[in-house]
Order: structure tokens, then sequence, then C-alpha cells
């Protein structure tokens, strides 16, 4: 990963403040961070795995960096051993076919798990569980806060271009008031939406998915 002065530095260049005068280290570390954060609402550009385990009941929370929830792989054993794989249904399927699901006998292996994108930061689990079940878990993080500039980047190389140019429409910002700022800001702020737009494409073009038959991966990229 790259660390936070490397990029700062090549803003200050640009900006033509290598001593970070007009624009101080400690203001760029704040828009940097910022920069991270709005990328990882990107698909794939912040992903964890982790092995949740879970509380008693149906309703279930991801952990607290989370903000969205790619995919439940298989239950856990306590050792760490895998167990079990688990299946993405609809909740009007389960309410079809078990109306009372969620009242159903709490067991340790979960079966099927429900989620729904307006409720972003919890799920559901069939049957529900008895509170030492344990899954392993894919999901959308939230960087954590740059505090320091030797501190690195969450995110990986290929989006230092665009977390660059993120800074640099943050930094032009300040002079927003005067034409030349605003428009500089502007520039700089389609550079970064452009780059982030190329990073979807490529990642569409080259992902193993796109060799299955049409039709075979959903619109998310994933294959459940």
């Amino acid at each position: 990963m790259t660390k936070a002065i490397d990029i700062l530095k090549r803003a200050a260049r640009i900006l033509q403040d290598p001593d970070f005068v007009r624009w101080t280290k400690e203001e760029m570390l704040v828009w940097l961070s910022e920069g991270q954060v709005a990328i990882a609402r990107v698909p794939g550009a912040y992903t964890k795995f982790a092995i949740l385990e879970l509380k008693e009941g149906a309703r279930q929370a991801l952990p607290s960096d989370a903000w969205g929830l790619l995919t439940i792989t298989h239950n856990v054993d306590e050792d760490g051993s895998p167990l079990k794989a688990v299946r993405l249904v609809t909740r009007s399927l389960l309410d079809c076919y078990e109306p009372n699901w969620h009242g159903a006998p709490e067991r340790q292996i979960v079966e099927n798990f429900v989620y729904d994108d307006r409720s972003p930061r919890e799920f559901y689990v069939y049957p529900p569980n008895d509170g030492y079940g344990r899954l392993e878990i894919s999901y959308m993080a939230i960087p954590k806060e740059l505090t320091a500039e030797t501190d690195e980047t969450v995110l990986d190389e290929t989006f230092d271009p665009a977390l660059l140019s993120y800074v640099l429409y943050r930094a032009q910002s300040k002079d927003s008031d005067y034409a030349p700022g605003l428009t500089q800001a502007t520039g700089y702020f389609q550079t970064y939406t452009q780059e982030l737009s190329n990073a979807m494409v490529a990642r569409g073009a080259s992902t193993p998915n796109a060799s299955l038959v049409p039709g075979a991966a959903n619109a998310n990229g994933g294959t459940e």
C-alpha cells in the first residue's frame, strides 16, 4: 500500500506548494481520508473477509466497520474448519415456504440468509441461530481515518491516481470563490470520477466471470 505522505507530496508539487504553506499536511490528510471513504463505495474497492460470531435469533448485525454485505460463504466450526455452505434467498420465498420462520427452533448451522439493501448493515439467518453459530462473510468496509502522514492507505495502488485527484479537488475548492480556483476544482473532480469509471470498466472486463455464459454473473459481479 502507499504511504499517505507520498500522495500528499505529489499533490503539493502539483499545487506548487512543496512546503505545505497554503495547504497544510493536516488538512490534506483529512481530504485523503475522505477520498478513501468515497472510493470505498465502489464495489470491490475495499473488501474484507471476517468470521462473524452470531447472536441468538434470526436478525444479525455486520461488523462495525461494514457498510454493506457482499456475501456469506459458509458456516465455520470453532476451530476454523469450514462447514455447510450458506445460500442467499429472498424474504418472500421464506415467508411463503415457512411463514413462522422468525420463530422457528434455533440451531447452530445456518442454511440461508436474507439481505435487504434498504437496511445494509444487518441481515437475517435461517434457521434462527442459537448464539453458537459462526459464518465466513465478505463485506464492503469503511476505511479508518488516516491520522499520521506515515499511515498507509488501505486501497490498493491502482486507486492512487483517483486519491490524488480527490485531494487536488478539495485543495482547489478552498479557492472556489474565485473563477480560476472553481475551474480547477471542477477539473480535478471530473478527473477523479473518470478514473473511478475507468477502474470499474477495467474490473468488469478482466474478471473471471466475464468468461461465463451470458447471464451467469449477476449485475453486481457475483455468481450466486
